[in-house]
């Protein structure tokens, strides 16, 4: 999923959520939005998408606003998303990648298991690659 800067406008809004409900139509598996239950806020993001939009592989991705960061949406989130990878949906690996400043997000993931893989260019970065296979998953 392309790393997003900043808060989007109307437009851009609603062709982000086109493209990720026609995605999940076309693959079975999206971003969803992950809520915040005690307040009913939404908090950010998880879930499953091709790598750049045309894979053959398959990222778990997540984002969420800095007011819920260090609660564990993240892992929890994420653990919901390879679940349905490792689950239904009958995947045999899933990969990440952050940017190599973005330790927070590398914490997430060993906790969850990936190994880092060295690094990659992917959404015109060089990023920190991660992956995991279904049998750690």
């Amino acid at each position: 999923m392309e790393l997003l800067d900043g808060p989007l406008d109307q437009t851009a809004s609603e062709r982000e959520l086109v493209r990720l409900i026609e995605h999940q139509e076309r693959h079975g598996f999206s971003f969803w939005a992950v809520m915040d239950r005690e307040s009913g806020l939404l908090a950010g993001e998880c879930g499953l998408y091709l790598l750049e939009g045309r894979g053959p592989e398959v990222e778990l991705g997540y984002s969420f606003g800095a007011r819920w960061w260090g609660h564990g949406y993240a892992v929890e989130a994420a653990r919901a998303a390879l679940g349905e990878a490792f689950g239904p949906l009958g995947l045999e690996r899933v990969i990440a990648i952050t940017r190599p400043e973005n330790h927070r997000s590398q914490r997430v993931l060993e906790r969850l298991g990936f190994t880092a893989t060295g690094t990659r260019l992917a959404y015109g970065h060089r990023q920190r690659a991660y992956e995991l296979p279904r049998s750690q998953g």
